[in-house]
């Protein structure tokens, strides 16, 4: 359980061990005792002063919430009215900067559809049925309005990109400087 106290989500990193080497069975104390956890949040805490420029305090909201914090609880009078203007503006600024809207979605589609057509067009270079599939952010809900749109062709199943020109193993290359020329007229 040492090592997973080395984590910081933060900084998106493990801490060096403040024991040397890498972590391993062999590496492991075999007796885990109090000074080794505090040998751990050292390094931890020295690397977050590093990379962050401070060490964040861990305390839990629950903490906070039920008084185990006073200085907490003073500074803020009333903790849950806090954390409610705290939710509050993480919401607006969700809504203002990273909500996709039906807009924007239907314009990522009808440019999808919009490549498609026109991989449709390119007579003989791709099979019939070939889709135009969108993947990444925008296919899995993490994108935001200024995210790129991934896109790929999906033959359809038992077929392949017929030979373009005298050398087969070129017809990837071959069908995708077709469509590039479509996509420009």
């Amino acid at each position: 359980a040492l090592e997973f106290d080395l984590f910081c989500p933060l900084c998106e990193a493990f801490a060096p061990s403040p024991f040397g080497g890498a972590w391993g069975i062999g590496n492991c104390p075999r007796t885990i005792t109090q000074h080794h956890f505090d040998a751990v949040n050292k390094a931890r805490m020295n690397m977050q002063q590093e990379v962050l420029g401070f060490v964040p305090r861990q305390i839990s909201v629950s903490s906070i919430l039920h008084g185990n914090y006073p200085e907490v609880r003073s500074a803020t009078k009333d903790p849950k009215t806090v954390l409610d203007q705290v939710s509050t503006s993480m919401i607006q600024l969700y809504d203002s900067k990273y909500r996709v809207t039906a807009e924007v979605a239907n314009l990522r589609e009808q440019c999808r559809k919009t490549v498609e057509a026109v991989v449709a067009s390119c007579n003989g270079v791709f099979p019939a049925g070939t889709r135009v599939v969108v993947f990444g952010s925008c296919a899995n809900g993490f994108g935001s309005p200024s995210s790129d749109l991934d896109m790929c062709l999906q033959l359809p199943p038992n077929t392949s990109l017929p030979t373009i020109g005298e050398e087969e193993e070129n017809n990837g290359a071959a069908a995708m400087a077709r469509l590039a020329e479509k996509l420009k007229e």
